[in-house]
This record gives C-alpha cells, structure tokens and sequence, in this order.
C-alpha cells in the first residue's frame, strides 16, 4: 500500500436556520519511494509515514446576507508539524457583494 486516509466525524451537526458545524479526525498513512523536496532546500526522506490531523470547522447559510466560513488544522506531517487556517466572509447587499479569503 502506497498511500491510506481514515477519517472519524465524532461531531457533525447542522441547525434548521442551516449552521454547520463538524469536528474531524484524520489518520493518514504515506510511503515515499524516494526523497520529496518540499521547498528549496528541504526534502522528505523516503520512507514510511504515519501522521494525525484535527479538523474543526463552522459556517452559516450561505444565502444570508453576511456569510462566515472557519476552519481550523493541526497536527503532524510527514517530519514536522502542521497547522492551517482558512477564513472566509462575504457580505451581500441589494447593490453587490463583498468577499474577502483568508488562508496563509
């Protein structure tokens, strides 16, 4: 086996107003058969990894005039540590839209 993801919902839920809000395991499995250079200088050794990811996430109807999405992301990766973040608000009116993204 090359490559395996196993996922775990523990929490999912959304409201009758259509909030959603989940929480996510994440287990995956990688072999690399040779080096992965990551960025200039930096390379994954080959070999075989195991590493664990935390998901947590929220957002409200979409069809609202101010919308929200959140996510947050940790945990191992390959040698290191990862932690990512995404944002997202868009707010409607009768005359446009205005959309900002946040994802370092």
């Amino acid at each position: 086996m090359q490559s395996s993801v196993f996922m775990l919902v523990p929490v999912r839920f959304s409201t009758e107003g259509g909030n959603f809000f989940n929480t996510l395991l994440a287990s995956e499995y990688e072999v690399l058969a040779k080096p992965f250079t990551v960025a200039d200088g930096v390379a994954i050794p080959a070999g075989k990894y195991r590493f664990n990811e935390f998901h947590i996430g929220w957002h409200n109807p979409q069809s609202q005039p101010f919308f929200a999405h959140v996510q947050l992301i940790s945990g191992r990766f390959y040698t290191g540590r990862k932690k990512s973040t995404y944002a997202e608000v868009k707010w409607t009116t009768g005359d446009g839209k205005l959309r900002w993204r946040f994802h370092p």
